[in-house]
């Protein structure tokens, strides 16, 4: 299990060296259940229940672009809104939500260079195909 990490702890490069992460979900006797593993496959495998979190392009209202990721889950998305990755997981934001926290906001507004609001409608495109589907799924979340 060298690979498996925390999910939260994901990174750009993560992504670029392995664009399918799946939960390690048989080894939970040594990880918890936040700890993923990258898939070698170049598609995401169509696994009823498994829930993958998968690399995409994460284009925000202004057209600037951050590379992040999708869960997917039966072939489609789990959730609708994707996550920003960094260099660093210092650097990760999941866009489903506002963030409460004054201080998280206030380094969220800065890493953007935006409030929430302005980055909306987020559009997200997959980095590799979902089985059965030979075309790059993509998608809007307005927030």
């Amino acid at each position: 299990m060298s690979n498996a990490k925390p999910v939260d702890e994901l990174t750009a490069r993560d992504f670029e060296d392995h664009p399918i992460w799946e939960y390690a979900m048989d080894d939970e006797d040594t990880l918890d259940e936040t700890y993923v593993r990258p898939v070698h496959s170049s598609v995401v495998p169509d696994e009823t229940w498994v829930v993958y979190q998968v690399a995409c392009t994460v284009t925000v209202a202004s057209g600037k672009s951050y590379p992040g990721f999708l869960e997917i889950c039966n072939s489609a998305p789990h959730f609708d809104a994707p996550s920003v990755v960094g260099a660093s997981s210092d650097e990760n934001w999941p866009l489903d939500s506002e963030l409460l926290d004054k201080g998280m906001r206030t380094k969220f507004e800065k890493y953007f260079g935006a409030k929430y609001a302005q980055l909306l409608p987020v559009r997200w495109r997959l980095h590799v195909p979902v089985a059965g589907n030979p075309q790059l799924q993509s998608g809007v979340f307005e927030g």
